[in-house]
């Protein structure tokens, strides 16, 4: 693979996994911006970091894709945020990529395990992050 095709494929790859890692984040409840990198850094120890243009490019992205959808949510005495959460279209793209991907991390079993492999949810010492 010539240099550039590979920096195209490592470009591509971590633009797909940066968009599996915040979908298989809002799959469990809606979660706004901010709330989503912090979560990123915390359960990558540090290893993952995005700057706050570079997600919400990607939130918008996913979006507009119609995987996720945003609202605006406004709480006494806080800043008014935007929640997103996944939707039935983000659902399907979250299973058919870690169906498809799982393979690669084919010793694991559940799609939990599936996607926190999917996702680089590894520590260093092998273990998984909670």
């Amino acid at each position: 693979m010539s240099t550039i095709n590979s920096q195209k494929f490592d470009r591509e790859l971590k633009k797909g996994g940066a968009e599996l890692l915040v979908l298989s984040l809002l799959e469990a409840r809606p979660r706004h911006g901010y709330e989503v990198r912090k979560l990123i850094e915390a359960r990558s120890d540090g290893v993952l970091k995005f700057n706050a243009a570079s997600l919400y490019l990607l939130l918008y992205r996913l979006e507009k894709r119609g995987w996720i959808e945003g609202r605006w949510v406004e709480k006494a005495g806080q800043r008014r945020r935007r929640y997103y959460k996944l939707t039935k279209d983000g659902k399907k793209a979250l299973t058919r990529a870690t169906q498809h991907l799982g393979v690669i991390c084919g010793r694991h079993q559940s799609r939990n395990e599936t996607g926190k492999c999917l996702t680089g949810s590894m520590r260093s010492d092998g273990g998984w992050l909670a």
